[in-house]
């Protein structure tokens, strides 16, 4: 691939790029010169945030996919292949390519079986479900001071020193799970907690 893409001063004045949010338009314009000889790239946000947006603490993991979901509205994206891949509308327009100094594609084609919705939509005609956006959350380990403050908001019994050193040391995984809600985590403690002191008063 090359150093970078072509980028068209249309795009100032190109009427769904500027119905976009400007983290929206950032992100988009950002995308451009990675990607591929077919205008394709990894479409996951922790692809994206790591690939794209490295330095940019204005726009976390988890913007993404409502980021995501505004480009595909206005059609300038199509995300599929389960929001693993995104193909950019028009891309050949705006690029000279020439396939022969390129690297082949590694991603797939966008066919129609990758496109489909559950409601038979495509990507562009339907938004993210609550549903399938939670699936691209990030989860971000909250800091000792964090989980003090919560326990002492929960008031519970929960030793936050203890919760804490036990999930780092696990990497805040839960069996084989990554963890995806810290807080719950320390109410599950707490859970546990209040029926080992009813046995126990047994």
């Amino acid at each position: 691939m090359p150093q970078g893409r072509m980028l068209n001063k249309k795009i100032s004045y190109d009427e769904a790029v500027n119905k976009l949010s400007i983290k929206a338009a950032l992100l988009y314009t950002w995308c451009i010169p990675h990607l591929d000889v077919k205008g394709r790239i990894i479409g996951t946000p922790e692809y994206l945030k790591g690939i794209i947006l490295p330095f940019m603490n204005e726009i976390k993991c988890d913007d993404i996919p409502l980021l995501l979901e505004e480009m595909m509205n206005n059609n300038l994206i199509i995300l599929y292949g389960d929001g693993k891949y995104i193909e950019f509308n028009g891309f050949f327009k705006n690029q000279r390519i020439d396939e022969d100094r390129e690297s082949i594609s590694i991603i797939p084609d966008p066919t129609p079986d990758k496109l489909q919705s559950n409601s038979g939509e495509t990507p562009q005609q339907v938004k993210l479900s609550k549903v399938k956006l939670s699936k691209y959350i990030c989860f971000h380990p909250p800091n000792l001071d964090d989980v003090k403050e919560y326990c002492l908001e929960r008031n519970n019994s929960v030793d936050p020193y203890k919760w804490f050193d036990f999930y780092e040391a696990k990497g805040w995984m839960i069996g084989k799970n990554k963890m995806k809600d810290w807080k719950a985590a320390v109410r599950t403690w707490e859970t546990k907690q209040k029926g080992e002191t009813y046995e126990h008063a047994l």
